[in-house]
């Protein structure tokens, strides 16, 4: 999977904005935070309007899902967060069901570290209900134009009991589930402007 590419198709179908779908304008605009929704809510948005692909052979073998089985994603550069890591979810399919059927969720964080030509992205594979199953982490090393260079990613499972990868998961359902870390919408008109929107 074209990872940039589903980056960029998936914000126009999936920029899940919890505080505009689940609260009025008028409580809006007084600063509160919108009532987070369920992995589960998630998932159903993910399969009437994630971006269909299928889970390429390497990342099904690191995580332990069938290779080639159909998802639907979502994700989110890292210019449109306030967190500068790219958030991106994957609903996998069961390959073997005659109708969609979720067989697990997978988050993934990459954060750059463009001085330093370094990357490093969790992943983590959860049960659609939302129990963690495994988690990695995949550090790798970019060029000088930043982008990664093939094969130089190395992969650790962690913990899924540790601190670090409880911490870890919890930014990524804040994100994901509260709408954390989102910077607001541009307005449609500067949008339509800009290639890729």
């Amino acid at each position: 999977m074209n990872f940039p590419l589903l980056l960029l198709a998936a914000n126009l179908v999936l920029t899940m904005d919890v505080a505009a779908s689940q609260n009025p304008p008028a409580k809006r605009t007084q600063g509160k935070r919108a009532a987070a929704m369920t992995l589960e809510v998630l998932v159903q948005k993910l399969l009437r309007a994630g971006n269909a692909g299928t889970m390429d052979s390497k990342r099904a073998k690191l995580l332990d899902v069938p290779a080639g089985a159909p998802e639907k994603a979502g994700g989110f550069r890292a210019d449109e967060v306030t967190d500068a890591i790219s958030h991106t979810i994957e609903l996998v399919l069961d390959p073997s069901a005659a109708k969609p059927k979720p067989l697990c969720v997978v988050l993934m964080a990459a954060k750059e570290d463009l001085a330093n030509l370094k990357r490093e992205t969790y992943y983590f594979r959860l049960t659609p209900k939302g129990a963690l199953e495994k988690a990695l982490l995949i550090r790798g090393r970019l060029d000088e134009k930043g982008e990664v260079i093939a094969g130089s990613g190395k992969a650790e499972e962690k913990d899924i009991r540790s601190a670090e990868i409880k911490g870890k998961l919890k930014h990524e359902l804040d994100f994901w589930l509260k709408g954390m870390y989102r910077k607001p919408p541009k307005p449609a008109k500067a949008r339509a402007s800009q290639k890729g929107y």
